[in-house]
C-alpha cells in the first residue's frame, strides 16, 4: 500500500501471521513500552498530587529568621 508523508513516498507491506521481529527487537520494544507506561503513571500521580486539596496548611517561611 503506498504511503505519502510530505515529500516521502514508500510502499508498506503487511505481513499476516508471526511478527517479523527478532527476539532481541521484541525485548527492546517491550522494555520501551514498559518504561513509557511507568513514566505516564508517575506523571499522572504527580498531577493528581499537585491538584489535590488538603485540609492542613503549612507554616509560612519567614525570610531572615
Amino acid at each position: 500500500m503506498p504511503v505519502h508523508v510530505g515529500e516521502i513516498e514508500s510502499d508498506v507491506t503487511v505481513v499476516d501471521g508471526d511478527m517479523p521481529f527478532s527476539e532481541g527487537q521484541l525485548e527492546k520494544l517491550v522494555e520501551m513500552v514498559c518504561k513509557r507506561l511507568e513514566k505516564k503513571k508517575r506523571e499522572e500521580q504527580q498531577i493528581r498530587a499537585s491538584t489535590t486539596l488538603t485540609r492542613g496548611a503549612t507554616p509560612s517561611a519567614r525570610v531572615g529568621e
